[in-house]
């Protein structure tokens, strides 16, 4: 929570550093960020075994954990045909509330959706 609203335009030097922890050796702003976002924060909850290291959101897709229907708190959303990454934070309801970075290129939160509007990720 503690880079929520961090954006591409006014601190470029965080999404950098993330896209670099995430394996990205000539990143640039404007390139796409949520999956480098979800990697860092992975690690920085020390999470690292636990992880895919990746900037790529295919990649999360094609190796990190299983599908299920029932979102939890930590799950992965992916959403538009596994276009963009987010973290599960929260269940309201029968909305899922998601953060994840360049929403709107910077760190948001989402909870207009229902589960059944995402693909979603369980850790093994």
């Amino acid at each position: 929570m503690k880079y929520l609203g961090i954006s591409e335009k006014e601190n470029p030097e965080q999404v950098l550093t993330w896209l670099k922890t995430a394996g990205v050796k000539n990143a640039t702003m404007g390139m796409g960020w949520c999956a480098a976002f979800v990697y860092s924060m992975f690690l920085e909850a020390g999470l690292k075994s636990y992880s895919c290291n990746s900037a790529s959101v295919a990649t999360w897709k094609a190796t990190w954990g299983k599908e299920v229907k029932t979102p939890q708190v930590g799950d992965l959303a992916f959403w538009e045909e596994y276009s963009h990454i987010g973290i599960v934070i929260k269940i309201e309801g029968d909305k899922v509330v998601i953060i994840s970075g360049n929403y709107s290129d910077k760190v948001s939160i989402e909870k207009r959706f229902s589960a059944s509007h995402y693909k979603l990720k369980r850790g093994l």
